[in-house]
């Protein structure tokens, strides 16, 4: 019984986790293009909340239910599949590094270029969709 529910908070962390950062990555662009003080203030607020209050604490339940499940499970090692999730899962810690990183030089007052913005937000969903892939179709 507790291997479900271990799975489900593990799921539900994730969907919190992965969707506080697709909106935080919705909002650069328009952080960028503002050119209202009190609509960037607001901004940055906002996204810290995003960041801070959402996405940090989930990143880390998510990062401790899976490696606890492997621990539990380590026979799931030896599973091509999962080899590909986890480099998928490493790569959006990645992303969520960089994500934040940007977060904290808009709030500064610095510049990010639109572009990189607007590829933050595109890269979410690839990342996303391999990992949700590798998870539920297990090709290999």
């Amino acid at each position: 019984m507790l291997y479900p529910v271990i799975k489900a908070t593990h799921l539900l962390s994730a969907m919190v986790w992965v969707s506080s950062m697709f909106a935080l990555a919705a909002l650069l662009p328009f952080h960028i293009r503002s050119t209202d003080a009190a609509v960037k203030a607001k901004l940055v607020d906002i996204e810290h909340f995003l960041l801070k209050k959402l996405a940090n604490p989930m990143l880390l339940v998510v990062l401790i239910l899976g490696v606890g499940t492997l621990v539990r499970h380590p026979e799931w090692l030896k599973m091509g599949w999962l080899h590909a999730k986890l480099l998928f899962v490493v790569f959006i810690c990645g992303y969520h590094g960089v994500l934040a990183k940007t977060r904290r030089v808009l709030a500064e007052g610095q510049d990010v270029s639109l572009k990189k913005a607007q590829v933050l937000n595109g890269l979410l969903w690839v990342l996303t969709a391999f990992i949700v892939f590798f998870a539920i179709v297990k090709p290999f």
